[in-house]
C-alpha cells in the first residue's frame, strides 16, 4: 500500500469513528437550503483563481465572505483585531519553538439574554476554517489554537458568569468549508467548561441564469447537552444571507497571534 493510500484510509477510518461517535451530526439537509449544494475547499480555491485572486489568498477571501454572511444579530459579524490570552495554549505551547500566548478569533458576538434580561460582550468566537475535505479540527490545531479559543472563552463575560442557571454561557462557532469536521475531543473540553459549539458550512445556490450565490448554511449545535440547564440556546439556527464570494480585502490582521 502506498504512503498516500495509507494516508486516505487512516483519515477514512477516523472519519467512520468520529461519525459513530457522535460527533458528526450534520446531514446534508441541515447544512444548505432547497437546491443548494454545500462548498467544498477545492471549489473555492477554483473560483478564486477564476477570479484572479492569489491562490494564498483563497483563505482570506472565504473569511471575508463567511463573517459578512453570517448575521444571526441581522448584521455582519465585525472582524476582530482584539487578543485574548490565553495561559492553556501557552503550557500548550511552552516547548514549541515559538509560544503562543494569545487567540484571535475571526469576528466576535454578544449574548442577549431576554428573560432574565442580560447582556454579555464578545462571549461568542467566530472563527472561518476553509479547510480540504476530511479536515478533522482537533484542540491541538494550530499550535492548539482551539484549545486556547475555549480557555479564552471560559473568562469571557458569560463565561465568568456561567454558573449552572445562569442564563447564557460562551460560544464557539466555526463557519466551514464542506466536509470539515470537529473532533470529539473539542466536544469533550467545550462541555467540561460549559461551552457551546456551534458549525455553520458554506452554500451554494445556482439562480435560473445560471449565477453562483453563496450564503454560510444553517448553523446547528454540536453539543446541545451544555444548554440543558439553560434558559438561552444561541439563536444561529436561521441560514446566512446571499451575497457575492468576493469582497475588498478587510483591514489588515494576523491569522493568529503568538
Amino acid at each position: 500500500m502506498s504512503l498516500n493510500a495509507y494516508k486516505f484510509l487512516k483519515q477514512f477510518v477516523l472519519i467512520f469513528l468520529l461519525g459513530l461517535a457522535g460527533a458528526i451530526d450534520v446531514n446534508a439537509a441541515d447544512i444548505c437550503e432547497g437546491a443548494s449544494f454545500p462548498l467544498d475547499k477545492v471549489e473555492l480555491d477554483r473560483l478564486v483563481i477564476a477570479n484572479g485572486i492569489p491562490f494564498n489568498k483563497s483563505g482570506e477571501t472565504f473569511e471575508n465572505f463567511a463573517l459578512n454572511s453570517f448575521r444571526p444579530l441581522l448584521f455582519p459579524v465585525t472582524p476582530n483585531l482584539v487578543r485574548f490570552p490565553s495561559p492553556q495554549r501557552l503550557r500548550l505551547t511552552r516547548f514549541q519553538a515559538k509560544k503562543a500566548f494569545n487567540v484571535v478569533p475571526d469576528g466576535l458576538l454578544p449574548i442577549i439574554s431576554v428573560t432574565p434580561p442580560a447582556f454579555y460582550p464578545d462571549s461568542v468566537f467566530v472563527d472561518s476554517k476553509a479547510l480540504k475535505e476530511f479536515t478533522i479540527i482537533r484542540l491541538s490545531y494550530s499550535k492548539y489554537q482551539i484549545a486556547g479559543f475555549l480557555d479564552a472563552l471560559t473568562r469571557t463575560p458569560a463565561g465568568i458568569s456561567s454558573a449552572p442557571m445562569s442564563p447564557a454561557i460562551p460560544a464557539l462557532v466555526f463557519l466551514t468549508t464542506n466536509n470539515v469536521f470537529i473532533s470529539p475531543d473539542v466536544l469533550i473540553e467545550a462541555n467540561g467548561s460549559n461551552i457551546g459549539v456551534f458549525q455553520s458550512i458554506a452554500c451554494v445556490r445556482i439562480t435560473t441564469l445560471g449565477q453562483r450565490r453563496f450564503y454560510m448554511g444553517f448553523t446547528n449545535v454540536l453539543n446541545e447537552i451544555v444548554y440543558l440547564n439553560n434558559t438561552v440556546l444561541p439563536l444561529f439556527n436561521n441560514r446566512g444571507v446571499e451575497s457575492t464570494l468576493f469582497f475588498p480585502p478587510d483591514i489588515p490582521r494576523e491569522e493568529d497571534s503568538l
